[in-house]
């Protein structure tokens, strides 16, 4: 079995979003940030000050944390996306119902999602902490 076959639905999201490391937002990189495997904490893609947090409560339960792991006061709420995944759609690709969105989203278009909404959420993050 190959190594694609071999991923979970999770795993195979994780890495599509992975892939946006290195990419620019606004002047700043966006970064992948893998959990230690001895912590607690949430894969995740960081820009700057603020994240979207990769979280897996249990099996079968999924969500996205857009959110400023520092917290300063001034800081807009965290949001978060639960995720569920959804039978192959085509080509065989998973596809995700995100409810915050209410809608269906292939793997590759929930990855570019992400992404650009952690870009959003960095703005309104620098713009509430400027002050």
């Amino acid at each position: 079995m190959d190594k694609q076959h071999a991923q979970t639905p999770w795993e195979l999201l994780k890495e599509l979003v992975s892939k946006f490391d290195g990419r620019e937002s606004d002047g700043h990189a966006l970064r992948w940030v893998k959990k230690a495997p001895s912590t607690m904490e949430a894969d995740m893609l960081r820009l700057n000050d603020v994240a979207a947090l990769l979280e897996e409560a249990r099996p079968s339960s999924y969500a996205v944390k857009f959110c400023s792991p520092h917290k300063p006061p001034n800081a807009p709420p965290a949001e978060i996306w639960k995720l569920h995944p959804r039978s192959p759609g085509p080509g065989n690709e998973i596809v995700w119902y995100v409810y915050k969105l209410e809608k269906e989203l292939p793997g590759a278009a929930l990855a570019k999602a992400i992404a650009n909404r952690l870009a959003e959420y960095h703005l309104a993050f620098e713009e509430a902490v400027r002050f």
